[in-house]
């Protein structure tokens, strides 16, 4: 009874579905303007320039090919595209990259045909695929823990089934097995109308441009680049939870990225990340034929995937969210297509699949179980059952594979959990309590807002409050759309399809949401909603396709409007990072903490830097980054408990330190440790270089001998007029003895020569009148960058000394007196030293 019940509601609800679309973008709409405050434009004026003169370009090539050779238009257009792509990401990473996905297709090859030896069955290639991907991270996964990782033996690794097969003489039956399977995918491409074709795919390109820039993001600068550093310069893998609290967190993704960059011998993340994105662009594609779409609405979806700007921002990143996407997709695909028993090779696959889910982040256990059990329950509703091949080379095969992914899935909690005493560092460790992290279960609360409709609703609108963004960011498509596809797969597709594809989007979905409100921890079942929402098309009547069409035309609108809203480095245009040099002036500009490490590592080999705890931009670092943030709770404490200069020399004597990189924006008070630390460096520290408003610091040790060159007090007594400032001999204010009193208005105190110095130290003594606002340490140089500082004010007198790098080539220099945010300080004593 209850059944009939629900097939009815079902049913009626069906029936409202071309009232429902309706609705839903009405809503979307109106709930765009209701939240909007004035009108934003994500799109910087370079953003759009850019995107003119990209989409110009490739209108302009689509026109040539079809003018000179129209059947083949679609085909050469597409494959312009990707040699532009991969040119610019880098020809060897693209190379390295390729390599890897072919050495991994036919490990994958030659295990499947070593075990299903009697089964003439195409296995295609997302199956080998994943199954030599899995193979390894296996391998690779193994020799991370010794000093054996050498860029000769990984390349030997990818190159060896290459080389059988051309010693085999199978390379060219294989060639032409990889071109009948390429014009196959491409015959489909031949009956999409071709200006639609090319309109899809501009913009589909253009999304994956922004795998172009630099690796210049936080988490990648602290932490997910260092594998690929320590493998290249070390050759061992170091698991060093005191330095950085997450290097023994799941590491799947960075054994991928660290595969690729050590064959081709530089950072290989954005070859990675495009052509994850393609094999993931695929795998929709094959789900969503299975709803027998037009191929035309095939694109359409794919591209609808592509506008979610999370797309986009994972392209710029290591973050595993962009590869736990492409195996839950994958494995979903799988489930969906199995016919088998549970001995097929849709089952080893789901499991290879299921135990990188485990591998590359803790949520990915809960994937890969949900994978797994889908693929049994459809496996034993199916009723067949294949048995096991009767010789023994097979058995033996299948256990020793399962073996291998036992230790794929359980590598990183076995490596934790010998180094920390916790398998699951730093989280839980309220439960296991390890010495190398508080007591405590870790969560970010700044994205904990409650599981409820209303944090689901402003995701959407306020997706700020949900992720490091700004806000309609999150893809309109999932808000109203998605729920709209459920209700109709419910009512109209298959029971064990539906199972399939709902049972990893919705239990993965619902779970990953209810534990945080971030996201894009969620982003993993973001394909897998996109091919649900694709069938639409399959479940309205043909006069309700075109409204399916329109709704979604019209959230791709909308998501590409606020597209470089995801992220802050979206700001710069794409073509921008095509070469080498404009990745590098992006770097310098948004991540100048990452240019400082690059130059580091120009001057030394080895040694032990320390980070300012704001910028722990040291993964890079061949020698071993200090980081003094919550990434590492030892040395934290460590300098926390500085007082005096002599407690700032001991800390840096036990701990090592040969560098230190210190942050001229910091901002701190006379008992803040970040103050003694400048003031230990202005007496004891060489200035090296600077970076933007980074200075690298040589601890010497001692103290560095300096000549004045202007001194305030000196100048005073010869001839009070000739300061720039106020005379006090002209003020009778009671609170002021001697100096000179600085306003909001910039005055010249001194014009100097420099002398040929290469550093220079700067001090002063202050008293402002408030205790807020602070006073502008000021130096003007005839070249280069001005020395700028901001001192706050405080009780009393401040007293504050720097040392800096001098400019190359300046000769001269200018001194101001300046405050900020107050009427005026007191300036009783200010000297500039060179050395």
């Amino acid at each position: 009874m209850s059944n009939n019940k629900t097939a009815s509601v079902l049913v009626a609800i069906g029936r409202l579905s071309p009232f429902v679309l309706i609705s839903s973008m009405l809503f979307i709409f109106a709930g765009v303007f209701y939240y909007l405050t004035g009108f934003p434009l994500y799109w910087k004026d370079r953003v759009i320039v850019d995107f003119m003169g990209w989409g110009g370009l490739c209108c302009l090539i689509a026109c040539l090919l079809k003018r000179n050779d129209s059947m083949q238009a679609r085909s050469l257009f597409m494959y312009a595209v990707l040699l532009y792509l991969a040119i610019g990401v880098g020809i060897a990473e693209s190379a390295a990259t390729a390599l890897f996905i072919v050495s991994s297709l036919w490990y994958g090859r030659g295990l499947l045909s070593l075990i299903f030896r009697n089964n003439s069955v195409n296995f295609g290639a997302t199956r080998p695929i994943l199954i030599g991907i899995a193979l390894q991270l296996a391998f690779f996964g193994a020799l991370i823990h010794f000093p054996f990782n050498y860029r000769g033996l990984y390349l030997a690794v990818l190159l060896a089934p290459v080389i059988i097969l051309f010693l085999s003489r199978r390379i060219v039956e294989s060639w032409n097995r990889l071109v009948k399977e390429v014009d196959t995918r491409t015959d489909a491409v031949m009956r999409i109308p071709y200006w639609y074709f090319v309109l899809m795919v501009i913009l589909i390109g253009w999304t994956a441009r922004f795998a172009f820039f630099p690796t210049i993001g936080y988490d990648d600068n602290a932490q997910h680049l260092r594998m690929w550093t320590q493998l290249t310069f070390r050759h061992i893998y170091s698991f060093d939870a005191i330095t950085q609290i997450w290097e023994v967190a799941p590491f799947a993704v960075s054994i991928l990225h660290s595969i690729v960059s050590l064959v081709a011998g530089v950072d290989s993340r954005g070859a990675l990340n495009l052509v994850l994105l393609a094999l993931l662009f695929r795998q929709i594609w094959a789900i969503i034929t299975r709803f027998s779409l037009e191929h035309s609405d095939r694109l359409l979806v794919v591209l609808l995937f592509a506008s979610t700007p999370m797309v986009g921002n994972l392209l710029v990143s290591l973050q595993t969210e962009l590869f736990l996407a492409l195996l839950v997709t994958s494995g979903a695909r799988l489930v969906l297509e199995s016919h088998e028993g549970f001995y097929s090779s849709n089952a080893l696959v789901v499991m290879a699949v299921a135990a990188m889910c485990c591998a590359a982040k803790l949520p990915g256990a809960l994937l890969g179980s949900l994978l797994v059990t889908t693929f049994s329950i459809k496996a034993y509703c199916l009723h067949k059952e294949s048995k096991l091949p009767f010789f023994f080379g097979s058995r033996l095969a299948v256990f020793l594979f399962f073996c291998l992914l036992v230790f794929v899935a359980f590598n990183s909690y076995l490596a934790a959990w010998l180094a920390t005493g916790n398998p699951l560092f730093p989280l839980y460790n309220g439960i296991f309590k390890s010495s190398y992290f508080g007591a405590y279960n870790f969560s970010d609360t700044r994205w904990v807002r409650g599981f409820n409709f209303k944090s689901y609703w402003e995701v959407f609108f306020k997706t700020s409050e949900h992720y490091e963004s700004e806000d309609f960011v999150a893809g309109f498509q999932y808000l109203f759309l998605l729920p709209v596809a459920l209700i109709a797969m419910l009512r109209r597709a298959p029971r064990l399809n539906t199972l399939s594809l709902l049972v990893p989007l919705l239990g993965f979905g619902i779970v990953m949401f209810s534990i945080t409100q971030y996201w894009r921890y969620v982003f993993p079942v973001f394909p897998l909603a996109t091919a649900v929402i694709g069938g639409l098309f399959v479940w309205a009547s043909d006069r309700k396709r075109r409204l399916v069409r329109g709704a979604i035309m019209a959230c791709i609108a909308l998501n590409f409007y606020f597209y470089p809203g995801i992220s802050w480095l979206f700001n710069a245009a794409p073509q921008s990072a095509y070469t080498e040099s404009g990745r590098q002036t992006l770097t310098e500009k948004f991540a100048p903490a990452k240019a400082v490490t690059t130059q580091l590592n120009e001057r030394i080999s080895e040694g032990r830097v320390l980070y300012p705890g704001e910028s722990p931009f040291g993964a890079t670092l061949r020698g071993d980054p200090i980081y003094v943030n919550w990434y590492s709770p030892a040395h934290s404490a460590h300098m926390a408990a500085m007082k005096r200069d002599e407690d700032v020399a001991s800390f840096l004597k036990d701990e090592r330190v040969g560098f230190v990189i210190w942050n001229m924006r910091s901002l701190s008070k006379p008992e803040d440790p970040k103050w003694l630390l400048r003031e230990y460096l202005s007496h004891a520290g060489l200035p090296e270089f600077q970076v933007g408003n980074y200075v690298v610091y040589r601890v010497i040790g001692h103290d560095l001998s300096y000549r004045k060159v202007f001194n305030l007090e000196d100048v005073l007594q010869m001839n009070p007029l000739e300061v720039g400032g106020t005379s006090l001999e002209h003020r009778k204010e009671a609170y002021v003895t001697k100096g000179v009193l600085a306003g909001p208005t910039p005055h010249v105190l001194a014009r100097l020569q420099l002398g040929g110095a290469s550093i220079a130290r700067y001090h002063v003594n202050f008293s402002c009148r408030e205790a807020s606002g602070y006073f502008i340490a000021q130096v003007n140089w005839n070249i280069g960058t001005p020395y700028y500082r901001r001192v706050p004010c405080g009780e009393g007198m401040v007293s504050f000394t720097e040392s800096v790098p001098v400019p190359a080539g300046a000769t001269n220099a200018e001194i101001y007196a300046t405050v900020g945010d107050t009427t005026e300080a007191l300036v009783s004593k200010l000297t500039l030293e060179t050395n």
